[in-house]
C-alpha cells in the first residue's frame, strides 16, 4: 500500500503576516517616495525664492550706481568727448562695482565711450528693450564691442549710457539653481533673457518678482526636480521600502540621500583627505626663471555639480568648510614641496586665503606649524587675497599675518566689487591681474589701457605685479616690453604635480620666449 503524504496547511496567521508586511512595505515605501518629491519641490521652490530676491537686490544695486553717476556726469562741466571728459571718468571707473564703460550719445547713436574714445562712423543703436518710470532706458541683453562682442547689460539716460560688467551678468544665471533670468518693464510685459539661449532640459519652476524701488520685474526659472516613476531612484526606493520595511525604508532613503549630496561627499572628502594639490608655475620677468608656483586643489571624482576648483572651493567656503579645505591643501604642499622651497629662500609658494579665515589666529598657527617649523621663510609664503577679502574690517588680521613676515596679494585686481584705495593703507606686497583684463595683452584691445594703469598703480606702491592667465606668445611678447614683473599660465607651464615641478626646475632654459 503507498502512502500519499500531503504538505500541512500553512496556519492562517503566516498569510496575514507576509500580507501585512507586504502592505506595510508598500505604503512605507509609497509614503516615503511621496515625501520625497514634495521635499524636493518645496525645498526647489524655497532656493529659487532665495537666488529671485538675491538676483534682484543686486540688479537693483547696479541701476542705482547708475543714477548716482548720472548726477555726476549731469554736474560735470567738461565738455563731452572732450579727453579730459574721457580721461575724467577713466578714473571714475575704478571707485564703480558694477559698472565697466561710460559712453555720451546723441539720438540714441553713441558718439564717444571711455573705453573706445570717439566712435569712427557712429551709428544709430535700436530702441531700447523698455524704460524706466524715471526715463532710464534698458537694454536687456546686447553684444557690446569693447568685450569682443560679449553681451551684456547697457544701461542709457538721455546723453550717456554705461556698460554694466559682463561677468557680473553671466553671473545672475549661474546663481543655484537657476537656470534662465529674463528682465520685463512690468509682471505680464515681455520677456527678455539676460543670457544666451541655451539648450537642454526646459525650465519648469519659475517665480516673478519687481523690485519696490524701480519697478522692473524679473522671472527666474529653474528645472523642476527630476525624481518621477519612470526614474531608478524611484525604483530603487520603492524595492528598499518593500523590503525592509517602513522603518528602515526612512533610515535607507536618508541615508541614500545624504550619501549622494554633494556638499556632504566635499565634506568626506576633505576628512579622507581624498583631494590632491597641484602647483600653477609662476616666472619673472624678461629673464624667464620660476620664482615661485601658486596652490592648486583637485578634487579626483567629484561630482558633476562640482567638477571644478572654483565650484568646490565656493561651496566649501559658502558652508563653513573652507579652513579643512586649506589646512588639507597647506598640509599636502608642505610635505610634497617643502624641500623644493628650503632649497632655494627666493622661491615663493602662493595659498588662496578666504575672508572668513582671517578671523582670530588660526592662520598663522596653522602656518607656522605646516611651514616655518619645516625651516621655510614666512616670505616665501604669499597669501592671495579676493578684493572682497580686504574690503571688510580685516586690517588688525592682515597686519598680523604681514607682522609674521608673511607676504600679502591682492588676487584678481580690478574684478571685485570695492574701490581701490585699499591699496594705499592696507601692508600689502603685490596685486595680481586676472585674466580678465591680461586676455587683450598683444590683441590691440582697450583693456591694455586697464593692464597698463593697475600695473602703473602698484609700482608707485612698490607693489609686486602678477599677470594670470597668459596665454600666447603675442601676450609673452607684449609683456616683455612692460618691465620687470611676474607671470603665470598656460604658454609658460600647466597645473602640474609636485614632481613635474621637480623636473621643471631641474631645466635650465628660462620661460622667456
Amino acid at each position: 500500500m503507498v502512502r500519499v503524504l500531503t504538505p500541512p496547511a500553512s496556519p492562517p496567521h503566516r498569510v496575514v503576516t507576509i500580507a501585512a508586511a507586504l502592505i506595510l512595505a508598500a505604503c512605507g515605501a509609497s509614503f516615503a517616495v511621496r515625501w520625497g518629491v514634495a521635499t524636493e519641490n518645496a525645498d526647489a521652490q524655497a532656493r529659487l525664492d532665495v537666488a529671485n530676491r538675491q538676483i534682484m537686490a543686486r540688479l537693483d544695486r547696479v541701476i542705482t550706481e547708475f543714477l548716482a553717476l548720472r548726477r555726476e556726469i549731469e554736474e560735470s562741466a567738461l565738455p563731452r568727448c572732450s579727453s579730459a571728459s574721457l580721461e575724467h571718468f577713466r578714473r571714475a571707473l575704478f571707485e564703480l562695482q558694477y559698472l565697466r564703460d561710460i559712453g555720451f550719445v546723441s539720438q540714441r547713436t553713441l558718439l564717444c565711450s571711455t573705453a573706445i574714445g570717439l566712435v569712427e562712423n557712429p551709428q544709430r543703436s535700436s530702441d531700447p528693450d523698455f524704460v524706466l518710470a524715471n526715463g532710464l532706458e534698458i537694454y536687456a541683453y546686447r553684444p557690446v564691442r569693447i568685450s569682443a562682442g560679449q553681451s551684456t547689460m547697457v544701461l542709457q539716460a538721455a546723453q550717456y549710457n554705461a556698460l554694466v560688467d559682463p561677468g557680473f551678468i553671466a553671473s545672475l544665471s549661474e546663481t543655484q539653481p537657476v537656470r534662465t533670468v529674463a528682465l520685463m518693464a512690468t509682471r505680464a510685459g515681455p520677456r527678455f533673457p539676460l543670457h544666451a539661449a541655451r539648450k537642454g532640459e526646459a525650465s519648469t519652476v519659475s517665480r516673478t518678482v519687481c523690485s519696490a524701488r524701480y519697478g522692473y520685474c524679473i522671472e527666474a526659472a529653474a528645472a523642476e526636480p527630476g525624481m518621477n516613476l519612470a526614474s531608478s531612484r524611484f525604483l530603487g526606493l520603492g524595492v528598499l521600502g518593500s523590503g525592509s520595511g517602513f522603518a528602515v525604508f526612512l533610515f535607507g532613503y536618508t541615508m541614500l540621500t545624504r550619501l549622494r549630496n554633494p556638499l556632504y561627499r566635499l565634506k568626506r572628502a576633505i576628512a579622507r583627505r581624498d583631494l590632491e594639490a597641484v602647483y600653477q608655475p609662476i616666472f619673472s620677468m624678461p629673464d624667464g626663471n620660476l620664482v615661485g608656483v601658486e596652490l592648486l586643489a583637485r578634487w579626483p571624482g567629484a561630482p558633476e555639480s562640482l567638477n571644478t576648483a572654483e565650484k568646490f572651493v565656493a561651496q566649501a567656503e559658502a558652508n563653513g568648510l573652507i579652513k579643512g579645505l586649506t589646512s588639507l591643501m597647506v598640509d599636502v604642499a608642505g610635505r610634497e614641496i617643502g624641500d623644493w622651497l628650503c632649497a632655494d629662500p627666493s622661491r615663493t609658494l602662493s595659498v588662496n586665503i578666504s575672508a572668513s579665515e582671517l578671523a582670530g589666529d588660526e592662520l598663522v598657527t596653522l602656518l607656522s606649524q605646516r611651514f616655518l617649523d619645516a625651516g621655510i621663510l614666512p616670505s616665501q609664503i604669499v597669501l592671495e587675497l579676493t578684493e572682497r577679502s580686504v574690503a571688510t574690517p580685516r586690517r588688525k588680521q592682515l597686519d598680523r599675518l604681514a607682522a609674521a613676515g608673511f607676504q600679502i596679494y591682492i588676487d584678481d585686481l580690478g574684478e571685485g566689487y570695492s574701490s581701490l584705495s585699499y591699496l594705499h593703507h592696507l601692508p600689502l606686497s603685490g596685486v595680481k591681474i586676472s585674466r580678465s583684463f591680461t586676455s587683450g595683452l598683444g590683441t590691440g584691445s582697450p583693456k591694455v589701457d586697464l593692464v597698463l594703469a593697475m600695473i602703473e598703480l602698484a609700482r608707485k606702491r612698490n607693489l609686486g605685479v602678477v599677470l594670470e592667465g597668459i596665454e600666447t606668445r603675442e601676450q609673452h611678447l607684449e609683456i616683455i616690453a612692460l618691465g620687470p614683473l611676474m607671470c603665470q599660465g598656460f604658454h609658460y607651464a600647466k597645473p602640474m604635480s609636485a614632481a613635474e615641478l621637480a623636473h621643471l626646475s631641474e631645466s635650465s632654459r628660462p620661460m622667456n620666449s
